[in-house]
């Protein structure tokens, strides 16, 4: 099988380049076949990563493929191996699986654009790296395809780079994403001095060592923890990195969905289940950080959502606010439960920013929701759709959600983390406002649009409703127990003791929540309906701005580019220029001087040959 699961990973790195070259050559007749040979791709991966997970789940088998020798340093070599099971099994499912529904969706979607090939080719590549990153046995292999979605999200977040503001997007996400990247590297490199190896196998076995270790300070360790946790950091966008992703939304709405559902923001809550067995027996210290900084970052983004304007931002910062639940959920050592609301946070999620690229489509490029209003009398298959995306979201009784939340907020309880049960629960109070806020001001109401925009809109075609539909039958049924992953996955993760666990009947917990939850819906349909649109100055232009966050680090970062580049113009001017303008000089002045001596005269050389034997004899006879 191991012949399969290199197939399957490379399959969209071989689409991808034949609808690159192809370009080259017929740029016209590739454009409409395009989308067909990178959704076959994406699909026949699909079907063989379901192929071999059949196969490995019952009992609980590993497939491996020795890809080759990557580099040979002396006596160490690195290998490039991949690695497939049920945690990898259940993240390639889902990659392929979303990422096939959403190339059907952008063919439709992108069924006007100049440059189709060139979008399915980046698509494609995305998904190809994301593929490497989840399959990878080692952390270096990983760290390729971690830094190939990067790449990938440059091109595609910025891939109308005509608009200024649509490329500035596209550089802040690739530059953002390097801030972690470079903690990533430094923890790499630490955790190899004391590992001696970086295959994920080896490290595993490391960790069964347990603590104290003989000559090892317990601050190296927690530093590693740290380090590698600021990288996923950037990639699934917590506080502060996550200033990128909310920007992120300038690329097509079928990339906004491929990336806060299954792909990129996904990366760093994989990293963090992977490296479970390290931070569990070195860095708890560590994992109580990924906690405080998953809970903040969770509360924080869901008040900033409150308050957007436009349709794909108030889903941006509902990405971050649940990314910052599933890092939560790995800091109070729930892995399984983490990786549970990861995959039903990509089944609602990605139906919800298809929905959102539908009403746009049926609105004419219009994004902001002020200006919307009673689209349920228009558009309403995408209204139905989203609705169920929307009861998903806010954990409505038996939606996917509504399971995979509430066990989050169970295990913080189970776990003695009080504080951040309340965090966390007030997070999914303001989940319920604001996703009800998004539905009420685009669906219901009296209509807010032109008599014009309104005699315009129209329901997007089969190619972009089917997908939705697989993605909210997915939505309903994503959390039922019998097609649930994550009690298999319970073996698979280390256990992190509680000495402070508070016990209560998980059923009671859900049901009260959820009685809660939807008294704040209930409450909220009626203020938005009442009062569409909220004060835009006072705190709510606060919130709205991001706490100034953005702009201030936006900010910052241009003055350190300034004084950087003050910096760098003076060294090279003042420092290096000066000294190769002295050098050129004094060379050029010991150039004339023995140029004076080889004039090609028999004199001159008959001198400087009497000048030496006298020279020689002073230093003969003084000896």
């Amino acid at each position: 099988m191991g012949s399969h699961l290199l197939l399957a990973v490379l399959l969209p790195f071989a689409s991808s380049a034949l609808l690159g070259v192809w370009q080259l050559y017929s740029k016209e007749s590739i454009q409409k076949i395009a989308g067909y040979i990178a959704s076959l791709s994406i699909l026949v991966s699909f079907v063989l990563f379901a192929w071999m997970a059949n196969a490995i789940w019952p009992n609980n088998l590993v497939i491996e493929f020795h890809v080759g020798s990557w580099m040979t340093i002396g006596d160490f070599s690195l290998h490039a191996n991949l690695f497939f099971d049920k945690l990898s099994a259940t993240l390639a499912l889902l990659v392929s699986g979303i990422g096939f529904l959403i190339h059907i969706y952008s063919m439709g979607y992108m069924s006007h654009d100049e440059n189709k090939a060139k979008y399915f080719s980046y698509l494609n590549l995305f998904c190809g790296f994301m593929l490497v990153l989840i399959q990878a046995s080692s952390i270096p292999l990983l760290f390729v395809g971690w830094e190939g979605v990067g790449v990938c999200s440059f091109l595609l977040i910025g891939f109308w780079y005509q608009d200024k503001e649509k490329a500035f997007a596209g550089r802040k996400a690739f530059i953002v994403n390097r801030i972690g990247d470079a903690a990533l590297i430094v923890g790499m490199a630490l955790l190899f001095s004391l590992v001696g190896s970086l295959e994920f196998a080896s490290i595993s076995e490391f960790s069964k060592v347990g603590f104290p270790l003989e000559g090892v300070s317990p601050l190296l360790l927690e530093m590693i923890g740290i380090l590698i946790f600021v990288g996923c950091m950037g990639k699934s966008a917590q506080f502060p990195l996550y200033v990128w992703l909310p920007d992120a939304m300038a690329g097509p709405t079928p990339v906004s969905a491929l990336i806060h559902a299954a792909t990129m923001v996904t990366a760093g809550v994989y990293v963090l289940a992977r490296m479970s067995p390290f931070y569990v027996s070195f860095a708890p210290h560590a994992l109580s950080f990924v906690a405080f900084v998953g809970a903040l970052t969770a509360f924080f983004a869901a008040t900033i959502a409150v308050f957007q304007k436009d349709i794909k931002k108030v889903l941006a910062f509902s990405t971050v606010s649940q990314l910052g639940y599933m890092v939560l959920a790995m800091g109070i050592g729930a892995f399984s439960v983490g990786v549970f609301h990861l995959v039903t946070h990509a089944y609602f999620k990605a139906l919800l920013f298809l929905g959102a690229g539908s009403v746009i489509h049926a609105m004419s490029g219009q994004q902001d929701i002020h200006k919307m209003g009673g689209l349920k009398a228009h558009i309403v298959a995408t209204s139905v759709l989203f609705f169920i995306g929307f009861a998903a979201i806010i954990g409505l009784p038996f939606m996917s959600g509504w399971f995979s939340k509430d066990m989050i907020l169970h295990a913080l309880l189970e776990t003695g983390h009080v504080y951040y049960f309340g965090i966390a629960l007030l997070t999914a109070f303001l989940t319920a406002i604001y996703m009800t806020r998004l539905c009420t001001l685009v669906f219901l109401g009296k209509p807010r649009a032109s008599t014009e925009d309104l005699n315009r809109i129209h329901e997007s075609p089969k190619s972009m409703l089917l997908p939705m539909t697989v993605l909210a039958i997915l939505s309903v049924v994503g959390g039922m127990p019998f097609l649930s992953a994550h009690k298999s996955l319970d073996q698979f993760f280390p256990t992190l003791a509680s000495k402070h666990a508070i016990h209560i009947n998980e059923h009671l917990l859900a049901w009260s929540i959820t009685i809660a939850v939807i008294f704040v819906m209930l409450v909220s349909i009626k203020v938005f309906l009442r009062k569409p649109i909220l004060a835009e100055k006072g705190i709510s232009s606060f919130f709205a701005r991001e706490y100034f966050i953005n702009r201030v680090s936006v900010g910052l970062t241009s003055v350190l580019m300034r004084v950087g580049s003050a910096v760098a113009q003076w060294f090279d001017v003042d420092m290096i220029d000066r000294f190769v303008n002295f050098l050129h000089k004094e060379l050029s002045l010991l150039s004339r001087v023995q140029s004076r001596k080889r004039n090609g005269k028999p004199q001159t050389y008959a001198a400087m040959i009497v000048v030496g034997l006298v020279v020689l004899l002073i230093f003969v006879v003084g000896n």
